[in-house]
């Protein structure tokens, strides 16, 4: 269970950035995206981790 967490964590930010990229095709906005969508794959797997 905690590889897979660790691979979500590390391949969720990918789309993230991709679409902080095709909405302003800069660098900021892609990474903005990939933090945010990195941080809610964070908060969803210390929810996992919790219930488990």
């Amino acid at each position: 269970m905690a590889l897979s967490q660790i691979l979500c964590l590390i391949l969720l930010p990918v789309p993230g950035a991709t679409a902080g990229w095709v909405l302003d095709h800069s660098v900021f906005p892609a990474i903005l995206g990939a933090a945010f969508a990195g941080g809610i794959d964070m908060l969803l797997s210390i929810v996992k981790y919790v219930i488990h």
